[in-house]
């Protein structure tokens, strides 16, 4: 059971979410020319951003959870999937035309047989990139932390993560940056900084 202290705790995540898909199957098919994986079962979660947010749920933490996604399918579904979620408040800005981020394996038994990857690092558009900021600079304020979840996929450049921990020090909130990726000088002022090994 999660410490009591936390379920007073208050926290606003802000940072990339992708979709996440995953097919699996028990084995290959080679009888062809290809190598064909024999699909058993497929899952979609929300991913990036979204991992930090489900623990953070998980933990009995109030959460309120700021992301962009674009108009597209992907978007639209991440929108379904974040909509059914319960115990955190959501807010996902729409920016048309933009690319969402998705991310799928495919697996054999226990074997990871190919990733692939439709990325999109580019920035926020002008506008959603203001509401955004808007939005972490009001929410912050009734939040005793704030976690900046980076994942590289343009929601955090451009000086975003630099302005919303510029807000959360100013609102007496407590800043963690979990970072994969991206220049560290766009973090300054944190007071914590999460990365992998080799970053």
């Amino acid at each position: 059971m999660p410490p009591a202290e936390l379920s007073v705790a208050r926290v606003l995540c802000v940072g990339d979410v992708l979709l996440d898909y995953t097919a699996r199957g028990a084995r290959l098919d080679g009888r062809g020319a290809e190598p064909v994986l024999v699909v058993e079962s497929e899952a979609r979660q929300v991913g990036g951003a979204a991992a930090v947010l489900r623990d953070l749920v998980a933990l009995g933490v109030q959460t309120t959870f700021v992301s962009a996604v674009g108009n597209d399918n992907a978007g639209r579904e991440i929108e379904q999937l974040m909509a059914d979620a319960t115990g955190a408040d959501i807010h996902l800005l729409v920016q048309p035309g933009r690319a969402t981020a998705t991310r799928s394996r495919f697996i054999a038994g226990d074997r990871v047989l190919l990733r692939a990857d439709h990325d999109n690092a580019a920035p926020l558009g002008p506008f959603v990139r203001e509401d955004l900021l808007r939005l972490a600079r009001e929410l912050v304020t009734s939040h005793g932390a704030a976690i900046v979840s980076d994942h590289g996929k343009g929601v955090l450049t451009e000086g975003v993560a630099l302005e919303i921990i510029r807000a959360a020090r100013e609102a007496g909130a407590k800043v963690v940056v979990a970072a994969e990726g991206g220049d560290p000088i766009r973090y300054r002022g944190a007071d914590l900084l999460t990365i992998t090994r080799s970053e």
